[in-house]
């Protein structure tokens, strides 16, 4: 018998009214398909304020049952929580309010989780603990606009990742970042023309442009236990992109 000649399988999968392809790599050094369904934690021993719990897969998702999961404190109270999957169809985000000083069981039971062929996860059980209220900084950032257009506004760590984002910014007012994690950040708007909530590329045949996005003239570094106030005024902004790559 001849072996596998591709290494990789496409599957369109219909969601409403749009189709996303997802695709499945074999094992080359199996030679088979991975037929076993592995979740694992992306989130550490420790959950941040202001942030979700998310699990890892290496198989497309297709559904999570909320009712075989269950969420309690260091109290053993039931804590409410919502749960969704990520564009990619592999992360599960399951968000829930995370208080200081206090540490969490989260319980998933079989079926819980399915991916797309219908395979389902085995019990699961993580522990995470957070951090007390001077573990971290506050920024309070002054936004002052150039137009009557919406903007977003992202806070973005030194990995490129946005950590933090509001949406429909259409007042000049102060904006808070609330129980940040110590390290170094930047800040962009994004002129959101059309109020989709979401920066688009324009459109060269019907000559429209990109949404303008703003970059912060400095990286500030946020402190435990400290406060940085600062002020984004875009009527003196010198850098100036139509991308946010």
């Amino acid at each position: 018998m001849s072996k596998n000649s591709f290494d990789s399988l496409n599957f369109n999968l219909i969601e409403k009214d749009t189709t996303k392809l997802v695709t499945v790599k074999f094992d080359r050094a199996k030679d088979t398909l991975i037929d076993s369904l592995s979740i694992n934690p992306k989130t550490s021993n420790v959950i941040h304020l202001k942030e979700t719990f998310k699990l890892s897969s290496n198989i497309p998702l297709k559904k999570i049952e909320d009712s075989l999961i269950t969420i309690r404190d260091i109290d053993s109270l039931i804590i409410p929580f919502t749960t969704s999957i990520n564009d990619n169809l592999d992360q599960i985000e399951i968000e829930f309010e995370v208080s200081p000083s206090d540490n969490y069981k989260v319980f998933i039971l079989p079926e819980a989780i399915k991916d797309i062929r219908g395979v389902s996860n085995d019990t699961l059980q993580y522990n995470v603990v957070s951090q007390t209220l001077e573990d971290y900084g506050n920024v309070y950032l002054d936004v002052i606009r150039n137009s009557e257009f919406k903007f977003i506004l992202h806070m973005i760590d030194s990995n490129g990742d946005i950590v933090r984002e509001f949406k429909n910014v259409n007042l000049d007012t102060t904006y808070n970042f609330d129980y940040v994690r110590p390290g170094k950040y930047t800040f962009r708007l994004i002129e959101d023309v059309n109020n989709n909530d979401k920066w688009d590329t324009g459109n060269y045949l019907k000559k429209v442009k990109p949404e303008s996005v703003y970059y912060f003239s400095k990286e500030l570094e946020v402190r435990a236990n400290w406060d940085l106030n600062e002020t984004f005024n875009l009527n003196q902004i010198l850098f100036v992109k139509d991308s946010i790559n």
